[in-house]
């Protein structure tokens, strides 16, 4: 029988209802929260509007409205340094009488501001929620990936006490809190989060986040445990998603050449040598952190080798984070999706 990802929302149904979400007036993804320390190149250049650097002196702060029809976006930058500006944005896009999802938006490394917008964009609508993107800058990271990991540090530096504060004022206004908060990060991402909680002070903020979805990260296997539990221990659900085959991962581990991102690339990376096993694609064994899920979704049907597979790439797997991360219990299989699961129910196999 062939496996489809329709029947992982039976599978993720054995957990509990499935969640109705609300209607959009407008199709989610065509609105996107952005803070980002990029460099402006002039809110004109619409999608392109900022560059690959960070600006040392300012973090902006802009709503941007895409136009898939004609690829075109519209910025609306809020007013410099005016953190309430953006507080009033949220409060009136997530907030209010008619309560939404919000999800805080980690993108990985090699990304153009425009690239960002349309990573944040599949996330909205493949998790039908509003996206804030909290935005660094490292479009040419692969070329040197050192600098990758320096600029993450930078942008864990800013983003950290952000998060706390936005956090502290959802707590406090019930006009700004959303209906729920979760963060997903990706990749290089999952390290500016790490870098945020054990070293920007950013912990205390997850006592107010639903759920974290740590997609094929890009953080040492040896540092993970202490990073999510100091996440899961604030009350946030944290779910590791891993492809053991992920070509980037594996390419980033320094384990050479894999499939079609080809060896001279991966030998640029490497070349940086900063070694070591990555959690996006090895089960830690014994350093399991406690409050965390483990996916393991290598066999599932088009996976492949695919590092972005959260956006749908391959097609088959394009609905997979609408429901996977409430999938659990300890059955052994469910209208043809075979799934494993340790003993306390922390890491499943999905086939």
């Amino acid at each position: 029988m062939k496996r489809s990802l329709l029947r992982l929302l039976a599978v993720a149904a054995l957990q509990g209802p499935i969640v109705a979400f609300p209607a959009f007036a407008a199709m989610p993804g065509d609105e996107i929260l952005v803070v980002t320390n990029r460099i402006s190149l002039g809110k004109e250049k619409g999608c392109a509007a900022y560059a690959d650097d960070p600006d040392p002196d300012k973090v902006v702060s802009l709503v941007v409205v895409r136009r898939p029809a004609d690829g075109s976006c519209e910025l609306k930058p809020l007013p410099n340094g005016d953190e309430d500006a953006l507080f009033n944005a949220l409060k009136e896009r997530f907030g209010g009488a008619s309560k939404k999802n919000l999800v805080l938006f980690l993108h990985g490394s090699g990304q153009t501001f425009a690239n960002m917008l349309d990573k944040a964009s599949g996330v909205a609508q493949k998790q039908q929620v509003l996206v804030l993107s909290l935005d660094w800058p490292m479009a040419k990271s692969t070329g040197n990936y050192v600098m990758a990991r320096g600029k993450a540090d930078g942008a864990a530096a800013i983003f950290g006490p952000l998060l706390n504060r936005l956090m502290a004022r959802i707590a406090k206004d019930e006009d700004l809190r959303p209906r729920t908060v979760d963060v997903f990060a990706h990749s290089l991402g999952n390290y500016v989060l790490q870098k945020m909680v054990l070293d920007a002070g950013a912990e205390e903020s997850f006592a107010g986040v639903r759920r974290v979805t740590l997609n094929a990260p890009d953080v040492m296997l040896t540092d993970q445990r202490g990073f999510i539990e100091k996440i899961s221990g604030r009350g946030a659900a944290v779910y590791v998603v891993i492809n053991r085959n992920d070509r980037v991962i594996r390419c980033a581990a320094d384990l050479g050449g894999f499939g079609p991102i080809g060896t001279a690339l991966c030998n640029k990376i490497v070349s940086n040598r900063i070694k070591g096993e990555r959690l996006g694609n090895r089960i830690p064994g014994a350093e399991l952190a406690a409050g965390a899920t483990y996916l393991d979704v290598t066999l599932l049907e088009g996976i492949g080798n695919g590092h972005e597979y959260y956006l749908g790439k391959p097609a088959s797997a394009k609905e997979i984070y609408l429901r996977l991360s409430r999938a659990g219990g300890k059955a052994a299989s469910f209208d043809g999706i075979r799934f494993q699961a340790a003993e306390d129910g922390r890491v499943l196999i999905f086939k």
